[in-house]
């Protein structure tokens, strides 16, 4: 299969979805990176010689945290949408039709559910075939209310979830290792919580 995945930033494909590609090496991978990556330190860039994985970057400003918890946080829909398109020319609604016109021949296209972060919240109201779940912007259950992201719209039992077994989780820690040599951030702080997610889960669309 051809697998189109989305991603706000550089990363976060890998981070939630590094074992499904590992699982399914005979698949056909184009990963979408959305955000420009500071200093180019594209990791989905690098993640290419892992597999077969095509990667190709927008290179749009990002929305910064606060933008999200100042407008989105009663779930008003249309604020974050505003703020995007003042900060990149190419608007959310050609955004929208870039996504659709590269993905053209793929099986199928997944993005984020859009988890406390702003641009991930804003990438996960493009329509696609199922989205992945992020980490590590985990919300509470006493959160989902009035908040527009894709858990509103979803029966939580139409997860595929996906457990890694051990050579496999030994791998994708591997090449994150591998990848996150220079981002200090990622190494102390996310680092030991990273070690222990061995469960990815993807939301299919009805």
């Amino acid at each position: 299969m051809k697998i189109a995945i989305c991603e706000p930033h550089s990363d976060d494909c890998w981070l939630n979805m590094g074992g499904y590609i590992l699982t399914h090496p005979e698949n056909e991978y184009l990963i979408i990176t959305i955000a420009e990556s500071p200093k180019n330190h594209n990791k989905s860039f690098v993640l290419r010689k892992f597999g077969n994985i095509k990667n190709i970057c927008y290179s749009c400003k990002n929305i910064e945290k606060d933008y999200f918890i100042k407008f989105d946080k009663d779930g008003v829909r249309g604020e974050i949408e505003d703020i995007f398109n003042a900060k990149n020319k190419i608007g959310f609604e050609g955004l929208k039709e870039k996504i659709k016109q590269d993905t053209v021949g793929y099986d199928k296209v997944y993005g984020p559910m859009g988890l406390r972060d702003a641009l991930h919240n804003l990438i996960a109201r493009i329509e696609f075939d199922g989205y992945y779940r992020e980490v590590p912007y985990f919300w509470n259950r006493n959160e989902w209310k009035g908040v527009k992201y894709k858990y509103n719209e979803y029966d939580l039992n139409d997860i595929e979830e996906l457990k890694l077994d051990d050579d496999k989780f030994q791998y994708k820690w591997k090449i994150f290792d591998t990848v996150y040599q220079d981002q200090i951030g990622m190494m102390i702080w996310f680092r030991p919580f990273y070690k222990s997610i061995q469960i990815e889960q993807i939301y299919q669309k009805k």
